[in-house]
């Protein structure tokens, strides 16, 4: 882990780096009292950068899978992940809902 970040930490010195797929990293639910709650998503993205997103800070892209992602993604500033540990800028793309 730490040539991880030794590595991400030489090579976005003076870069960002923003990646971007259907499903993002957190996926939001609703609680019963109607609040969006992040929990960690599901996918092989996810799963096979959940290494990087504990060591290199990023941008993550991805799209509003469900009503309380549409919730959370509203405002024009990515925001950090829920998660424990996650170094994660997260931002949601809102599509219609039969796209």
């Amino acid at each position: 882990m730490a040539e991880l970040k030794q590595l991400g930490d030489n090579l976005l010195s003076r870069r960002s780096l923003i990646l971007c797929s259907n499903r993002g990293p957190v996926e939001h639910y609703l609680t019963p009292e109607g609040q969006p709650e992040g929990r960690r998503g599901s996918g092989g993205i996810v799963t096979a950068l959940n290494g990087l997103a504990q060591a290199i800070p990023f941008t993550w892209i991805g799209s509003a899978m469900g009503e309380a992602d549409r919730r959370v993604a509203g405002g024009d500033a990515p925001y950090s992940s829920p998660l424990p540990g996650q170094r994660i800028n997260l931002r949601y793309v809102v599509t219609p809902r039969r796209v």
